[in-house]
């Protein structure tokens, strides 16, 4: 297993086979395991103890990690190193076995999808009308994001660009890791904007906004708004008839 991704399990199977020739009881395993949370031991099957092990005789036992967002957003490597101690008739005497693996997690893949729709059109749009621009920025990406800003663009149908540019305002509610856009949580936010004279006479307004934000290792990610599905960069068109 290798590029594991935030939320999957990995099992672990240790396999212990009896090379000598006299019964073994009890075995007791004990895995180390490394992660962004520290180290500590993995909770193995049966408590990490197999009872007694004759000659020629293997067991093999399991346990599980769950690959955590912090993994993913520190880089992590995932060693563990697993030791076997056997208790051998008396008078006989075996060291403990070690075992290892490391695993890798998932490259970092920033990335943003940014929407902006109109939701509520007024039936009727001249001089003074106040429009209300709903913005969600979705963090797509494997990576938590931070440092998000939103850039917005107001252009009118005949192509002039409207200065000074509104504002966007956030008015969601940032969950989980506060000041952070987690992987799969949606930021909205609210740009107004009052119609003019000179919107009306261009015959409408056309609206789009660039969010930008940086991944945990300070790479940059950047989406522009689109006014559907949000796989494009298509501006968010107001007609004024």
């Amino acid at each position: 297993t290798a590029d594991v991704a935030a939320g999957q399990t990995i099992t672990y199977s240790y396999l212990v086979t009896n090379t000598g020739n006299v019964t073994l009881a009890p075995i007791n395993l004990d895995d180390q395991h490394t992660s962004a949370a520290g180290t500590s031991g993995l909770a193995i099957q049966n408590g990490g103890v197999i009872a007694t092990l004759a000659p020629t005789d293997d067991v093999t036992l399991t346990a599980t990690y769950v690959v955590t967002q912090d993994d993913i957003d520190q880089g992590v490597l995932l060693p563990n190193t697993v030791t076997a101690t056997p208790t051998p008739p008396t008078g006989v005497t075996i060291d403990p076995k070690t075992d290892d693996l490391t695993i890798t997690v998932a490259d970092p893949a920033p990335a943003l999808t940014v929407i902006k729709t109109l939701p509520t059109q007024p039936t009727v749009i001249n001089d003074g009308t106040p429009l209300e621009f709903e913005v969600t920025v979705f963090n797509s990406g494997n990576v938590s994001l931070t440092d998000v800003t939103l850039t917005d663009t107001l252009r009118r149908a005949n192509n002039d660009l409207i200065t000074p540019a509104p504002a966007a305002v956030f008015d969601g509610t940032d969950v989980d890791t506060i000041g952070a856009l987690d992987v799969g949580e949606t930021w909205t936010y609210t740009v107004s904007y009052v119609v003019t004279q000179d919107d009306v006479d261009a015959g409408g307004i056309s609206n789009s906004v660039l969010a930008e934000a940086v991944d945990p290792f300070g790479t940059p990610t950047d989406d522009v708004s689109d006014t559907g599905s949000g796989t494009g960069s298509t501006p968010t068109f107001v007609a004024i008839p």
